[in-house]
C-alpha cells in the first residue's frame, strides 16, 4: 500500500474521530482521511492546532509528522518510538557494527547514489553520465577518494539548471526547492528506519554527535537523485521565482509527488515510498549478519 503524504498550510484544526484524521478549515468545511493511510504529515502553518489524541494515533500508525518553519522548510520531526518489537536487539547490532563493515555499507550507498545520478543526468549530458558510471565503479570501502564529492561537482555542473548554478544551502533557486525535497526525503527515510527497528541517530558514515538522524542522512543518499528529477521536471516553475523569494506552498506541491515516483530494482517496479522500507529492511539484515548487500532501486 502506498502511504499518503498530507500537506496542511492554511489555518485550521486537526483532530481524531473514529480513527480518522479530521481537518476543519476556517471556512468550516471538513475533510477526513483514515489514519492508516497516512505515512507523512506536513504542518506548514503556525495557525494549525492539533489534538493530542490525533498525535497519539499518528504515532501508533507509524506516521511521521513534520513541522515547517516560516520559510516553509522542515524544522522538526515527530517519529514513533514503538514501531518495532525488536528495537533493543537491533540497537545492540548497530552499536556492535565494526568500522570495516560500516565502510563496506557506505561503499554500496555511494556507488548506488552515483549510479542514480548518472541515470538522471543521462538524457541531458550523456558524456558526463558515462563519467559518473565509471566513478561509481571505482568507489572503494569507505570512499577514501571522496568520489561522492567529485561526482556531485560533475553532476550539478552538468544538469540543465543554470549556467552559473551552484549547489548551496542558501543559494538561489532552485536550491530552496532541492533543500525542501531533501528534507522531506530525510523525514520519510527516518520513518522507514524507525519502522524497521533501528535508531536513526547511529550512522554508518555521518556521525555528528548533535545529529539525531545520522543514519537517515546515510540511507537517503541514493534517493536524492529522485528529488533532483522532479525539480528538473518543474524547473520552469522554480526558475521563474525571484532569487530572494522563499519556496511557496504551491511550489512544495510540485515536489511532494517524488515520494510516489516509480523506481526499479532488477525486474520489479514500485513507488519510491515502498522501496524506502525495503532499503531499511535490507540494512537490518546486514546489521544482523543475514545479508551483505543493501537494496537500492534505480530511477526509471
Amino acid at each position: 500500500m502506498i502511504k499518503r503524504t498530507l500537506d496542511f498550510s492554511t489555518p485550521g484544526t486537526l483532530r481524531l474521530h473514529h480513527n480518522q484524521l479530521v481537518w476543519k478549515g476556517e471556512d468550516g468545511r471538513e475533510a477526513t482521511v483514515p489514519i492508516e493511510d497516512i505515512g507523512l504529515l506536513l504542518i506548514d502553518s503556525p495557525l494549525i492546532t492539533l489534538s493530542s489524541a490525533l498525535m497519539q494515533a499518528l504515532s501508533d500508525a507509524c506516521t511521521a509528522v513534520v513541522f515547517c518553519d516560516a520559510t516553509h522548510h522542515p524544522s522538526g520531526y515527530l517519529l514513533p518510538q514503538t514501531a518495532h518489537t525488536l528495537v533493543g536487539r537491533y540497537l545492540r547490532a548497530q552499536i556492535a557494527l565494526s568500522p570495516a563493515r560500516a565502510n563496506r555499507l557506505w561503499q554500496q550507498i555511494i556507488c548506488a547514489k552515483i549510479t542514480n545520478q548518472a541515470i538522471v543526468l543521462s538524457p541531458y549530458a550523456p558524456e558526463a553520465a558515462d563519467k559518473l558510471r565509471v566513478m561509481a565503479g571505482r568507489v572503494r570501502r569507505g570512499d577514501p577518494e571522496n568520489l561522492e564529492a567529485q561526482a556531485a561537482r560533475l553532476y550539478f555542473s552538468s544538469l540543465p539548471i543554470a549556467e552559473d548554478f551552484h549547489r548551496e544551502r542558501y543559494g538561489s533557486m532552485p536550491n530552496a526547492a532541492l533543500n525542501y525535497g531533501y528534507s522531506v526525503l530525510r523525514a520519510a527515510v527516518a520513518r522507514a528506519l524507525v519502522a524497521s527497528g533501528v535508531n536513526p541517530a547511529l550512522g554508518l558514515h555521518h556521525r555528528n554527535q548533535y545529529n539525531h538522524f545520522s543514519l537517515a542522512d546515510d540511507m537517503m543518499e541514493p534517493y536524492r537523485p529522485s528529488v533532483d528529477q522532479i525539480i528538473l521536471d518543474h524547473l520552469n516553475i522554480f526558475s521563474a521565482l525571484p532569487e530572494e523569494q522563499m519556496l511557496t506552498p504551491e511550489g512544495k506541491r510540485h515536489i511532494l509527488p517524488f515520494l510516489t515516483m516509480d523506481m526499479r530494482y532488477q525486474t520489479e517496479t514500485r513507488p519510491l515510498w515502498n522501496f524506502l522500507q525495503r532499503s531499511t529492511a535490507s540494512l537490518v539484515k546486514c546489521l544482523s549478519g543475514e545479508a551483505q548487500t543493501l537494496l537500492f532501486p534505480t530511477p526509471l
